[in-house]
């Protein structure tokens, strides 16, 4: 199984040291990952709020990050937020398959 880049709660966050601090996820940057939101799109249990925002059960489930080393997805696995690089196809095909039982 994929192991997550990092693990925090939403208000620990901010506490994190600078490395671990990326910003959500431009236009263009949803631009280059539209085919992997589209796969998103496709699962019945998720809901787009915003874009690149997807909701499970009336709370907040997945979102993207960027920085200068590439795109990340933050997915709440549990009570806390994962982030998963999702630069590739294969790495976005990890979550995907990750995601997919969850629901």
């Amino acid at each position: 199984m994929t192991e997550p880049i990092h693990t925090a709660r939403h208000h620990e966050r901010r506490r994190q040291p600078y490395s671990w601090v990326v910003r959500h996820a431009t236009a263009s940057a949803l631009d280059e990952l539209e085919p992997f939101l589209e796969r998103l799109r496709a699962l019945p249990s998720l809901v787009e709020r915003n874009r690149g925002t997807f909701y499970r059960r009336g709370a907040a489930f997945l979102h993207f990050h960027e920085d200068a080393t590439g795109m990340y997805a933050d997915i709440r696995l549990h009570d806390a937020f994962e982030r998963f690089r999702i630069q590739t196809v294969a790495e976005q095909d990890t979550l995907l398959a990750l995601i997919v039982p969850l629901l």
